[in-house]
């Protein structure tokens, strides 16, 4: 298996190195601390499946809100970055796509990442081939994802978004909306996941909780899932390189399409696992009634 490290530097198609140029950062607020700074790269990590063909965003902007309140800003509207969200194999393990690298960032703690797109340019391709408009839900042009997360001030940091598609991406009135990305992570407090010999079912569906065994009898309309997946049916393993450390109950279902990004009431779950994630570290998970632990692949 390649490491995390060769999915990072893979070539990638729409986003080569030579086009990521950076206008200066600009300070909203001024700084009360001053922890040093770092260099940074980001990237948004794609998803294994969707019900659409492509989704890509034309990334204008890139605001970094720190726990004060202070708001760095990474201007990218000289040249925006075209990122597609789906890996362009079907098949293919999930990359991270590049957004811009090398940024000089302050250390400290965030709460807050957004991206600010340009709607005419972003745009979801759906399963007949048509082409249609998305832009963020609620504002249009600001996806704002609210995430904690640290930057150590350590030479070549990667801070990585991960969207959730499934339950993210809906359709209204002949064009599409995105709802908020669900995590923000960093390498260094991450590991990676591999799920294998997943439930032989063609709507699959996984939801991951946060915690070990919650109990999908408690679980109702109003304890939305924190992330979800829907593994393409044509393969058997899925490979995510990024997964924010931690300890999961991962609940599957094989009724995914009849669920809505409003809500998962009423979606018969089957089965579930204990899933820890450590830093560093691939977890291995299958359903075959031991937990998924770090090391394990």
């Amino acid at each position: 298996m390649e490491s995390r490290n060769t999915h990072w530097l893979r070539p990638l198609a729409l986003v080569s190195a030579a086009a990521v140029v950076l206008s200066a950062c600009k300070l909203y607020l001024p700084e009360t601390d001053d922890e040093g700074d770092g260099e940074v790269t980001f990237a948004i990590q794609e998803v294994p499946h969707a019900p659409v063909s492509r989704v890509v965003l034309a990334v204008e902007a890139v605001e970094l809100e720190r726990a004060n309140g202070n708001v760095r800003e990474v201007d990218l509207s000289g040249n925006p970055q075209t990122v597609d969200l789906l890996p362009a194999d079907e098949v293919a393990d999930p990359q991270a796509r590049v957004v811009f690298s090398r940024e000089s960032l302050p250390a400290g703690d965030y709460q807050r990442l957004t991206l600010v797109i340009d709607t005419e340019q972003s745009t979801v391709t759906n399963l007949a081939g048509g082409t249609v408009p998305v832009e963020a839900a609620g504002d249009g042009e600001r996806l704002d994802v609210e995430s904690n997360f640290r930057l150590d001030g350590e030479g070549g940091e990667e801070l990585i978004l991960t969207v959730d598609l499934h339950l993210g991406l809906k359709e209204v009135d002949g064009r599409f909306e995105l709802e908020p990305g669900r995590f923000v992570t960093t390498d260094a407090t991450s590991g990676s996941l591999l799920i294998r010999q997943r439930p032989p079912c063609s709507e699959l569906g996984l939801y991951f909780y946060e915690g070990e065994n919650q109990d999908a009898a408690e679980l109702g309309a109003t304890d939305a899932p924190w992330f979800t997946l829907r593994p393409e049916s044509q393969r058997s393993d899925v490979f995510m390189p990024y997964f924010p450390s931690g300890e999961y109950t991962v609940w599957y279902t094989c009724e995914a399409d009849q669920d809505s990004p409003d809500s998962v009431d009423g979606i018969e779950f089957e089965e579930s696992e204990n899933l820890e994630v450590e830093d560093g570290r691939c977890s291995q998970l299958e359903f075959d009634g031991g937990p998924g632990e770090p090391g394990t692949c």
